[in-house]
């Protein structure tokens, strides 16, 4: 017996010395073909070479652990979701139109792994920094104590690895009056800079909202952040980067940055 190798296409067949005669050539695909082992393999009884063997296995090996982090990464996703921001709704700055006068704020917590906004008013922690102001409840509902003053409603949860705190401004309608004595001063920004008080009580973005002595002068400074040089001032009585405020009420003082 002797082996005739066959056509492309076609699998090994094997024919008689004695009759010329071949025996009939069955198709089988490419894939299939290239599969096959060399006929020597039959002819002689010998083992498959080492590499036919573990190709298979390698192949099967890989596949597994592919899978296996596929799946790995989308329970990640969902054991390692984390706060990264809270919003306080609404934002303020919030007027109290006298004693008694009261709101319900909520906490929306933005998460990612997977992404997700939700509502966490009752999973925060809330306080507010001006007790003679107004007092806050566990679930956030706040009522004025007084019309003067002014202080900031927080929403805090300690979300490892994250400290995450959101705040809202709130003051009094009495501020800007003689009742009080007090006056607020607010700041607004466009373009890209920062409005400062020598006090630090201004920090804006960030603190825009303070309350000052009715009748004082507060000076503002304005640092241009990147892609400006120059600040222009509405509200106060500018001189170059600095301006003057006058609380000799409320007062809203704008800053742009170009």
């Amino acid at each position: 017996m002797m082996w005739r190798q066959p056509v492309l296409g076609s699998v090994w067949a094997a024919q008689s010395p004695a009759k010329a005669s071949p025996a009939p050539l069955l198709f089988v695909p490419a894939l299939t073909r290239l599969a096959l082992p060399p006929p020597n393999l039959f002819r002689t009884g010998r083992k498959a070479p080492r590499e036919l063997c573990m190709n298979g296995k390698s192949v099967r090996l890989i596949v597994l652990v592919a899978m296996a982090g596929i799946l790995l990464s989308f329970s990640g996703c969902g054991r390692n979701q984390h706060l990264v921001s809270i919003a306080v709704v609404p934002p303020g700055p919030v007027t109290f139109q006298g004693v008694g006068a009261a709101i319900q704020f909520k906490a929306i917590g933005t998460y990612i792994h997977p992404p997700e906004t939700k509502d966490i008013t009752n999973q925060v922690r809330w306080s507010i920094d001006s007790q003679n102001l107004a007092t806050v409840s566990s679930t956030g509902f706040v009522t004025a104590t007084s019309v003067c003053g002014s202080g900031n409603v927080m929403a805090s949860l300690n979300a490892p690895p994250n400290f995450v705190f959101g705040t809202a401004f709130v003051t009094g309608n009495g501020i800007g009056t003689a009742a009080c004595n007090q006056a607020l001063l607010s700041v607004t920004i466009k373009g890209t800079g920062t409005v400062t008080s020598p006090s630090g009580t201004i920090n804006c973005p960030g603190t825009c909202n303070a309350v000052f002595p009715l009748n004082s002068v507060v000076t503002l400074t304005g640092t241009p952040g990147s892609g400006a040089s120059t600040v222009s001032w509405t509200g106060c009585s500018p001189s170059g980067d600095t301006c003057n405020a006058s609380m000799t009420g409320n007062v809203v003082v704008g800053a742009t940055f170009q």
